[in-house]
């Protein structure tokens, strides 16, 4: 008889599928994955999403004891997204197509090792520059965790409200304090910013008015001066009392270009 496989994180002990991780405080955590089958033209890849989510208070964190290894197979690609505040006693070790990935707010402590293969990968979402600069991302021991976590993070806007030229461009850094050391999400200033650039770039002005638009052909000028209203020309054509104009303006590395739109209409006998 074929045993049942157990669950991703789960292993079999005694024929029961036993988590193979879990916080030290009844249900101050979950983990819990969907799975579902993709294909493409040449493979197809077993896909697995889970939520590895904290439950304690805001000002407190979870605890798991011992270590936490994600390893996919090579028909398998594992995302395993982290909500709230983790803390692990022991290693982390994400080996194959794993994508551990930070929502806003989530922060992992590693007490020993953070290793990454070359496969593996960090991602970070970012949706806004005020709250989250600043921000530690995971702590974990430099002396023997990978070298240059820093450079392996991808970062995600969440929104379009991150300016690069306001706010500066979200990056990742690693800061050393002996054998600790942490992930810090900041954002740094873009060089690339025209310094004459005002916190806003582009202004834009639409004035509206009534004027008096004479259309184009033969108009006398005692027609122009007597005409009032929607009045028919000696021509055949009609002055419209009405129209409008569109004033705008922007600048450009501290040009200011200005453009001037006037609408006009022609009106048959």
């Amino acid at each position: 008889m074929v045993e049942e496989a157990c669950p991703l994180f789960h292993r079999r002990i005694n024929d029961i599928c036993e988590p193979e991780l879990s916080c030290s405080v009844e249900n101050s955590c979950s983990l819990e994955c969907d799975s579902f089958p993709t294909t493409n033209s040449t493979s197809s890849i077993h896909v697995s999403e889970c939520l590895l989510e904290c439950h304690a208070l805001p000002s407190s964190s979870c605890l798991i004891d011992g270590d936490m290894i994600v390893n996919s197979s090579i028909t398998e690609s594992i995302i395993i997204t982290i909500v709230g505040v983790i803390n692990v006693t022991g290693d982390v070790t994400v080996m194959g197509s794993v994508t551990l990935k930070l929502i806003p707010g989530s922060t992992i402590h590693v007490n020993k090792c953070l290793v990454l293969d070359e496969n593996a990968q960090l991602v970070v979402v970012v949706n806004n520059a005020k709250s989250s600069n600043g921000t530690v991302l995971a702590t974990y021991d430099s002396s023997c965790s990978s070298t240059q976590l820093d450079k392996r993070v991808v970062i995600e806007l969440q929104s379009t409200d991150v300016d690069e030229c306001l706010d500066g461009r979200p990056t990742v850094e690693e800061h050393k304090d002996n054998e600790r050391a942490q992930l810090k999400l900041l954002f740094v200033p873009v060089s690339d910013c025209s310094d004459n650039s005002s916190e806003i770039d582009v202004l834009a002005i639409s004035i509206a008015v009534s004027i008096v638009v004479l259309v184009v052909g033969g108009i006398s000028d005692r027609t122009r001066s007597s005409t009032s209203q929607s009045e028919s020309t000696p021509n055949g054509w009609r002055v419209l009392s009405k129209g409008s104009f569109l004033f705008s303006c922007h600048t450009v590395n501290g040009v200011l270009n200005v453009t001037l739109t006037l609408s006009k209409q022609r009106v048959q006998k």
